[in-house]
């Protein structure tokens, strides 16, 4: 189980710009479902990942403008989202680049 500290977060780079801004291209709160779905891809240090809401929740997100930013990016070819009833989505990024810090 993933826990953080809320006082510890911060969004650690780098950060896939070339996606990001496409995710910024898309009405609604796709950017802010994007820039949470970073966030956990860094803590989680993969590209697949069961979602969690808590970060979509610090961003002032309510569960059903999480769901509509999630349908956006999928439909923009930004994620692969897994759906069971009952269950969190499991979320694939596509297209983002994971890349260690240089020096």
């Amino acid at each position: 189980m993933l826990y953080v500290d809320q006082t510890e977060l911060f969004l650690k780079g780098p950060i896939d710009w070339s996606w990001l801004a496409r995710a910024g291209q898309l009405s609604g709160r796709a950017l802010h479902v994007a820039i949470a779905l970073a966030m956990q891809c860094g803590l989680e240090r993969g590209l697949s990942f069961r979602m969690r809401r808590r970060f979509c929740s610090d961003l002032g997100l309510e569960r059903t403008a999480v769901y509509r930013g999630l349908k956006k990016l999928e439909q923009a070819g930004l994620v692969r989202v897994q759906r069971r009833r009952g269950a969190r989505p499991i979320v694939s990024l596509v297209g983002f680049e994971l890349r260690s810090r240089v020096g």
